[in-house]
């Protein structure tokens, strides 16, 4: 039996995420399949996180597990909800392993020092947030961050988890000495029937990007660039969907200045039979980044069968490896030429392409492979395993 397949001891874990109810985000979504994933495989799951004054309620993704949602107040971004500390040290809870699945938020500075105090494991998930471009963004409140409590949070972290090769580079480039797994994101294949997209989207081709509508995200770039091609290919249309985070008044003011009004649309944030119906009928996936760990957007689109075109700092080689996609510079003269690459192919080829992404995601990136590994790493840190072969002491 392969190591991957040998089961560790039943373990209890703790998960810290951000908000608990907001679905478009990356780091929910995998927090959210990998505790499914888990606790499928016989391990107790626990969830904290966080929720505005207008979210109440037990939210509803999380059903079946025990989580704990905790008021945040101030700034959204930085989730301080100063009753964490206060019910942690009253609480009774003694997980065999804490994972925290960020960096920058409060809340997950007073776990660390918790966990710290109650001598039980961290693994801190980078999801990105050591790249250097994501560092400079919002970079004096990252300084107040670091000074308050993530410098230390950092400095006691058992292990770290990197995503891909990249991200590995840049937790030790930060100065990072500690050990570091190295697991991709999993997805879940679909294989249930969709719904359609509203009527009033059919009967074009359309590209699709899902998720934040950020600065970091390049849908400016995106836009500037099928401003360029709308005159070749003016029977395609590009779907933009998710919540806003900062850029929507200014993608807009962008839209109508380069005259996109028809083939440009903006759908808000969507999920569950919405998303996969956009997933199901779009002629391919395009993602503009600026910066990313490994987005789940893509390899869900993958998962459906579809293309993919990303940006070298989408950080996933790996789809044009495949010949899943195509993969160009981060600015709009590239993006442009991606476009009409993508375009340029018939229906035929680019379902060839959408086959072999999906191929690769069934191989590589499904939940059961990633969990087998990560169970592996959780039972090293709790002291039941050696250290597998996803470990990295160098």
């Amino acid at each position: 039996m392969s190591s991957i397949d040998q089961r560790t001891a039943s373990l209890s874990v703790l998960f810290a995420v951000g908000s608990l109810f907001k679905r478009s985000s990356g780091p929910y979504i995998t927090t959210l399949q990998t505790a499914q994933e888990l606790r499928a495989r016989g391990h107790k799951v626990q969830i904290m996180g966080t929720r505005s004054r207008s979210e109440s309620g037990p939210p509803a993704d999380w059903a079946g597990m025990h989580t704990i949602a905790f008021p945040k107040i101030g700034p959204s971004t930085l989730h301080f909800a100063p009753r964490t500390g206060h019910w942690l040290r009253r609480c009774n809870l003694r997980p065999d392993v804490v994972s925290l699945e960020g960096v920058w938020l409060h809340f997950f500075g007073k776990i660390a020092q918790w966990a710290s105090r109650q001598k039980i494991p961290y693994m801190l998930t980078a999801h990105g947030n050591f790249n250097p471009v994501a560092l400079r963004v919002s970079s004096w409140k990252k300084s107040l961050a670091r000074v308050w409590f993530a410098d230390q949070m950092i400095e006691r972290a058992a292990c770290f988890h990197a995503i891909t090769e990249q991200e590995y580079r840049w937790i030790r480039e930060y100065g990072l000495k500690q050990p570091i797994c190295l697991i991709p994101n999993g997805v879940n294949l679909p294989s249930t029937p969709v719904k359609d997209v509203p009527p009033e989207f059919q009967g074009r081709r359309t590209a699709l990007y899902i998720g934040r509508l950020h600065q970091i995200k390049g849908l400016d770039l995106l836009l500037n660039a099928w401003a360029r091609v709308v005159e070749l290919h003016p029977d395609w249309q590009l779907i933009v969907a998710g919540n806003d985070d900062g850029a929507e008044r200014d993608l807009l003011a962008l839209r109508s200045s380069l005259h996109l009004e028809k083939y440009v649309q903006f759908v808000g944030p969507v999920h569950g039979e919405m998303k996969a119906a956009w997933l199901a009928n779009c002629d391919f996936f395009v993602l503009a980044s600026r910066s990313e760990g490994l987005a789940m957007a893509p390899l869900e689109a993958m998962s459906y069968g579809k293309p993919v075109l990303l940006t070298r700092n989408s950080n996933f080689p790996q789809a044009a490896e495949f010949g899943a996609g195509f993969e160009v510079g981060c600015d709009v003269d590239a993006i442009q030429q991606g476009l009409h690459l993508m375009m340029d192919k018939d229906a035929a080829q680019r379902r060839t392409m959408g086959a072999a992404g999906r191929a690769l995601v069934q191989e590589r990136y499904n939940w059961h492979t990633v969990c087998a590994e990560l169970e592996q790493v959780y039972g090293w840190l709790a002291g039941n395993n050696a250290a597998p072969a996803s470990i990295r002491f160098d």
